[in-house]
């Protein structure tokens, strides 16, 4: 989703071949790797500012999308689609942690997952089994199906949780994760608490 307003250079941005020296200076700083490397000098997408120059109303991406997947628009217009799906909170941008405010952000951006299996013994699964991620302020409970597996989904990209299974009378289980890729845990095989002993008279 990317905006148009008042003119191409705030809503893109461009390099001068005159200040650029070294392929690297732009290379190894650049944030989401936007930067390219084409005739002798870094390149990256203008959205197509020439051609909005020329009272293009859209870039030829968007204009060429054969889903309508791309949307380009102008912020001024509060009641232009763009404006109304910008404001909606529905966007996010591509590496917030960068805090670039870019001007083009996405919808439905996918999201990591931590996953695992649980189990009484090697043969029967830990069905309903109580499962808590925490992490990031947050703290999210779900239960095993009949097949012992959970699930949590829409995490960030690299951040640090911790899950904990518990099971009654089996001792729980605690795992450290980041979401670096997605996780999946694997099989847990929960242990038996052990029997506590009766006080002798």
């Amino acid at each position: 989703m990317a905006p148009s307003t008042r003119g191409r250079m705030e809503s893109s941005s461009s390099i001068r071949k005159s200040r650029w020296t070294e392929r690297d200076t732009f290379f190894l700083p650049s944030p989401g790797h936007l930067l390219e490397f084409g005739e002798e000098h870094p390149q990256k997408c203008t959205l197509c500012a020439h051609l909005l120059d020329q009272r293009w109303k859209e870039p030829r991406c968007v204009e060429a999308c054969p889903t309508g997947a791309l949307l380009f628009g102008d912020l001024d217009d509060p009641e232009s689609e763009l404006t109304k799906l910008w404001n909606s909170g529905r966007l996010e941008a591509f590496h917030p942690e960068f805090e670039l405010k870019p001007r083009v952000k996405y919808l439905a951006i996918p999201k990591r997952f931590i996953a695992g299996a649980v189990f009484l013994s090697r043969d029967e699964c830990a069905e309903d089994a109580k499962v808590t991620l925490t992490g990031r302020g947050k703290k999210q409970t779900v239960r095993t199906n009949n097949f012992g597996d959970f699930e949590f989904e829409g995490l960030g990209e690299g951040q640090a949780f911790t899950v904990k299974v518990e099971y009654p009378g089996y001792t729980s289980q605690s795992f450290d994760v980041r979401t670096k890729t997605d996780v999946y845990l694997g099989e847990i095989l929960l242990k038996r608490e052990p029997k506590k002993k009766s006080k002798k008279r």
